[in-house]
């Protein structure tokens, strides 16, 4: 794959990925929101075509074609409303993995949420665990949510931008 295709983007100016996105999405978290359903996606992600406010989707187009996303959000887990901001919904297509792009969306996502002044970052994953651990992220706990095993986990921001 050659990278100089691959474009960052706001979800705000580029909306067509929505529906698309939305699908991505709710496959892969769906499993997380209550009562969640494609259309609440769609609904959910044209809220998040913001470039200054929270909450704000990063998108990654290959050829003028969407292959991942990541978002920066108020909250991301009901069973702590006190934490903010978040990293969440990160995906990347399948067959554009092991490339980078993820971090290059976290990236994005991290220094935008310094840009807005926030310290600190959270998000929760099932299985990136490790993954996030390469990147300064720390574990602040582990619990169930959602009948999944999931680690919260927190990264310190104050050194950014990157």
């Amino acid at each position: 794959m050659d990278n100089n295709f691959i474009e960052m983007k706001y979800l705000a100016d580029c909306p067509e990925y929505i529906n698309i996105i939305a699908e991505w999405l709710y496959e892969e978290f769906g499993r997380y929101h209550h009562a969640d359903s494609k259309e609440n996606r769609v609904k959910r992600l044209k809220s998040y075509c913001n470039k200054h406010t929270l909450p704000i989707t990063f998108t990654a187009s290959y050829k003028s074609s969407p292959i991942a996303t990541a978002s920066l959000l108020n909250w991301n887990m009901d069973s702590h409303p006190e934490l903010s901001p978040w990293l969440a919904s990160v995906y990347t297509l399948p067959g554009f993995r092991k490339n980078g792009i993820a971090e290059l969306l976290i990236k994005h996502v991290i220094n935008k949420a310094f840009e807005l002044n926030f310290k600190q970052l959270f998000l929760f994953t099932d299985k990136s665990a490790d993954y996030y651990k390469k990147f300064g992220w720390e574990t602040v706990l582990v619990e169930e949510y959602y009948q999944e095993r999931v680690s919260l986990m927190k990264l310190n921001i104050t050194n950014f931008p990157q």
